[in-house]
């Protein structure tokens, strides 16, 4: 029977490699001390104590909860109100002003971006979708008022003022 040899927790044909610690000091910096270490290693020899070990799960979820909720149809708020705070929004998609009320709840960061109008994706699209049609509607027919001003200054000798097929007349001036 042959009994394996205990390597311990690093393999021998692993290369250390110069790496910058990745411990936080606060929310925006790190430590950046330059260690040797080997592939998953992320902390220098000072921040590897039990006792850090807190404070890394800490910031790391913090960061995974801010990133998830970039991407949602949710917005962060970090706030240290002690009781339940009513709170007034505006809605955050372009075009609608509507204004909603949320309550702001000890210890509870994530909060509706939206009316409630404008919370279901689909209506959100349908919304969008509107918006560029009477954006569109309304350059047509800033154009078209622009053409009526010149017919009537006398700079045009006829124009075509509906692009309907059913409705397609030539005005012609004297």
């Amino acid at each position: 029977m042959i009994i394996p040899k205990n390597r311990g927790k690093h393999k021998h044909n692993e290369k250390l490699k110069e790496k910058k610690c990745q411990f936080p000091i606060s929310d925006d910096e790190v430590c950046n001390k330059i260690f040797y270490g080997s592939g998953k290693s992320k902390y220098c020899i000072a921040h590897r104590d039990r006792k850090f070990v807190s404070i890394i799960t800490k910031h790391n979820n913090k960061n995974k909860v801010k990133e998830k909720i970039k991407d949602s149809d949710n917005q962060y708020i970090e706030h240290q109100y002690n009781k339940e705070q009513p709170i007034t929004f505006k809605c955050a998609l372009e075009g609608c002003d509507n204004n909603f009320e949320v309550n702001l709840i000890p210890e509870q960061k994530i909060y509706p971006k939206y009316c409630s109008y404008h919370r279901n994706k689909y209506r959100r699209l349908l919304f969008i979708k509107q918006m560029e049609e009477y954006k569109n509607e309304s350059k047509y027919s800033k154009v078209q008022s622009e053409q009526v001003f010149k017919l009537r200054e006398g700079q045009i000798d006829g124009v075509l003022l509906d692009n309907n097929p059913d409705c397609n007349k030539s005005i012609e001036t004297k």
